[in-house]
């Protein structure tokens, strides 16, 4: 699991483009395309190297999210961002 205190940037070698709601990552080298969810979308666009996984959380998520209570929150988001990672959409810009 990523550590909450990690700062996260957008791997550069993805173009995107948004599509409503949603982002849609392109991996040139690859040849793939990948749509990403709204809060996906949240996430991709709040990482900019200078927030952490907290910071992202706190900053729109919560407002999006209300309802939901702030420690099941922060799994599913680090799980997000964790899968992000995994898929290379995502860096840790701490390491």
């Amino acid at each position: 699991m990523t550590d909450l205190e990690t700062k996260i940037n957008k791997n550069k070698e993805m173009s995107w483009r948004e599509a409503g709601d949603n982002v849609v990552l392109t991996d040139k080298l690859k040849g793939k395309f990948y749509k990403l969810n709204e809060t996906e979308a949240m996430i991709w666009k709040l990482s900019d190297g200078k927030r952490t996984v907290v910071d992202i959380v706190k900053e729109v998520i919560y407002k999006k999210y209300s309802r939901v209570k702030s420690r099941k929150l922060e799994a599913n988001i680090n799980r997000i961002v964790d899968n992000m990672v995994k898929n290379g959409f995502l860096k840790l810009a701490n390491i």
